[in-house]
């Protein structure tokens, strides 16, 4: 999931003797080009909804240069959040919040360091996400492979992806579209993830 499918990617595409197929979600394919697209969903969103303070702070950012500046990254995820395209059941994040919470396998001191911990490996890791092209660098996989992408994917987009599915070859391939998710289809669509895993 998410930055996860870059080391997952290279790991079969490196090894694919050692897995029977790969499944991935939110499949990163080209860093760069990702976070152009978030960042014109986003503004345009801001416009749509006609809310100023999103529009002027999304404007005082270069979209082909925002991700290289983390506080700038992090404050355009927050308005993507805020408009839907990191997620599409509005109480989603609450929803996980409180289960995390209610966990007897954590405490909340654990929970908390996690999340610190967590910001602190974004950081350390996002610079290496901007050298990503899986367009030029992995052009084929010798096992089958499965792409799941929430409809409403703008964190990672779904739309880029798809094109570097279109353009992998692979021995079998499938793109299975969760209609009712954003970057979160194993907790917004759980049952069909389920389903689609066990298929």
């Amino acid at each position: 999931h998410s930055w996860g499918t870059v080391i997952a990617l290279k790991a079969v595409y490196k090894t694919p003797e050692k897995y029977k197929a790969y499944i991935c979600m939110g499949q990163i394919v080209h860093q760069n080009k990702a976070d152009s697209i978030s960042y014109e969903f986003t503004l345009k969103k801001a416009y749509v909804k006609n809310y100023k303070e999103a529009i002027e702070q999304l404007l005082k950012l270069d979209k082909n240069t925002y991700n290289q500046d983390f506080e700038h990254l992090v404050l355009q995820r927050k308005w993507l959040k805020e408009f839907g395209g990191s997620r599409y059941k509005p109480d989603i994040y609450k929803e996980l919040k409180k289960c995390a919470f209610s966990s007897p396998e954590y405490s909340i001191f654990e929970l908390l360091r996690i999340q610190k911990k967590g910001k602190y490996l974004d950081r350390l890791i996002f610079p290496q996400l901007l050298e990503i092209d899986f367009f030029r660098e992995i052009e084929e996989i010798a096992i089958p492979i499965y792409f799941f992408s929430g409809r409403y994917d703008y964190h990672v987009p779904s739309v880029l992806n798809y094109l570097y599915f279109e353009s992998l070859k692979a021995p079998k391939k499938e793109y299975i579209w969760f209609e009712n998710s954003g970057h979160l289809p194993v907790y917004e669509e759980n049952d069909k993830f389920m389903d689609e895993v066990l298929r």
